[in-house]
């Protein structure tokens, strides 16, 4: 499902040695000396623009496509905000 969404590379290393080197923040995975490890970095991920592109759609697919998010979207946040609220009154 998540190489649907993001464009994910995927590195072999033998060794531990270089991993310390390519991450962004100073995280360490564990690992043992001489052992091999895979190590998963999101690239890219896929746009809506994307998607419109592959899919030969037109701005009107686009344009409901991204209407249909917005909404889903706006429910989640209601939803969270719900569980906010209901978890702040068992606070006070």
């Amino acid at each position: 499902m998540l190489n649907i969404i993001f464009k994910i590379d995927k590195n072999y290393y033998r060794n531990g040695s270089r991993i310390d080197n390519i991450f962004l923040y100073k995280i360490v995975p564990i690992h043992e000396p001489k052992k091999r490890v895979w190590i998963f970095t999101i690239v890219d991920f896929t746009s809506l623009d994307d998607l419109v592109e592959q899919n030969n759609w037109s701005e009107i697919d686009k344009k409901i496509l991204k209407n249909f998010i917005n909404k889903k979207v706006r429910e989640i946040d209601k939803e969270v905000q719900e569980i906010k609220y209901g978890l702040n009154i068992f606070e006070a």
